[in-house]
């Protein structure tokens, strides 16, 4: 059954639907049923072969128990009187080149970038994070990462991005330690961050930082016409 991505078709400003495949479902057939919708994202623990079904993500999930940890002092909670809007927004759509809605060449550059700052909004003002926390380099924010709630028990690492002109200096493992740090503090039990299976780079890190592979879900996009 295909069921409609209201939030989705509401920002696209077009029909967006979704299905969760299960392996007794016929796709084929409910597919066929899916012409009301300009794209179909399609949810599945399995790999499809189907046509017209292009693999646009690989939505890998890490999750860590939280335990105390030392902060880092180098890492401040965003302040927009001190800190770059702008300098921010850049590192937000940095944080999503390997996003679906970056790869599928069906969707604009304006809606992937509309859409991580919207993302990057919701999260300043609260409304999806609780913190927004940067390191600064030379006068300049050189990484950033947004830390919300999944639940009452478990803490969500949403977007992170590290300047590219400040790689290696260990930024990203920085802004984790104080996730975890922020995290425990607030009484949560364990952490859990998002990324994608191609995005190697930072699959190694949280596995470096002690995370634990929790499950990979393959998303598939299909457009009609």
């Amino acid at each position: 059954m295909i069921e409609k991505a209201e939030w989705d078709s509401n920002f696209f400003g077009f029909s967006v639907g979704q299905i969760n495949y299960r392996p007794e479902d016929n796709l084929q057939e409910v597919l066929s049923y899916s012409k009301d919708f300009k794209l179909i994202y399609i949810f599945s623990d399995l790999e499809l072969r189907i046509p017209g079904l292009t693999l646009v993500d690989q939505k890998t999930t890490y999750s860590k128990a939280l335990a105390p940890i030392e902060g880092n002092e180098e890492v401040k909670s965003f302040d927009s009187r001190l800190h770059s809007y702008d300098q921010l927004l850049s590192l937000a759509y940095l944080s999503g080149i390997y996003s679906r809605f970056r790869r599928d060449p069906r969707i604009s550059l304006s809606h992937f970038q509309n859409l991580y700052k919207t993302w990057l909004d919701n999260s300043i003002n609260k409304d999806i994070a609780f913190e927004t926390l940067v390191t600064v380099a030379e006068g300049d924010i050189s990484g950033f990462v947004t830390l919300g709630n999944k639940d009452n028990v478990r803490s969500q690492i949403g977007l992170i991005a590290v300047n590219e002109k400040h790689q290696g200096k260990h930024l990203a493992s920085k802004l984790i330690t104080e996730c975890e740090n922020n995290s425990f503090n607030k009484g949560f039990s364990s952490i859990e961050v998002v990324t994608q299976l191609e995005n190697k780079a930072a699959c190694k890190l949280y596995e470096k930082k002690g995370f634990t592979k929790k499950s990979v879900q393959l998303i598939y996009h299909v457009w009609n016409e």
